[in-house]
């Protein structure tokens, strides 16, 4: 099955919080599983060496709603589930333009499978 366009999304890794977070965590006991980082520079050159070009994008602040909060955190305590209500819900909503700059922000793109480089060449989608 062929499809037009592509939506890839990753968290933005190089932020002025995560940088700070980073020099007392050991990233490769990071619990969200993730296992590269990526910047937004970063992120794009991977898709143009994938040969996407991209058509939009959106970096935005991700938010959980309570009941989403409770199930993945609920167990670790009071004091944690308080911190990520905070962190994942309330300051995320109240103070977008500065959440998605300093703190967390994820970055989504739309992307189009670029054009073969050679005349007769098929893209792989």
């Amino acid at each position: 099955m062929r499809f037009a366009y592509l939506v890839v999304e990753v968290p933005l890794e190089d932020l002025l919080f995560g940088k700070i977070k980073a020099r007392w965590k050991d990233r490769s006991k990071n619990t969200a599983g993730h296992v590269q980082f990526f910047t937004r520079r970063s992120f794009r050159q991977l898709l143009a060496e994938a040969r996407y070009d991209v058509v939009d994008e959106r970096r935005y602040a991700p938010h959980f709603d309570k009941d989403t909060i409770r199930f993945a955190y609920g167990e670790q305590g009071p004091l944690r589930y308080f911190h990520k209500l905070l962190t994942e819900d309330y300051l995320p909503q109240l103070t977008k333009p500065l959440w998605v700059r300093w703190y967390h922000a994820h970055y989504a793109l739309l992307c189009r499978k670029a054009p073969p480089d050679h005349a007769g060449e098929r893209p792989v989608i």
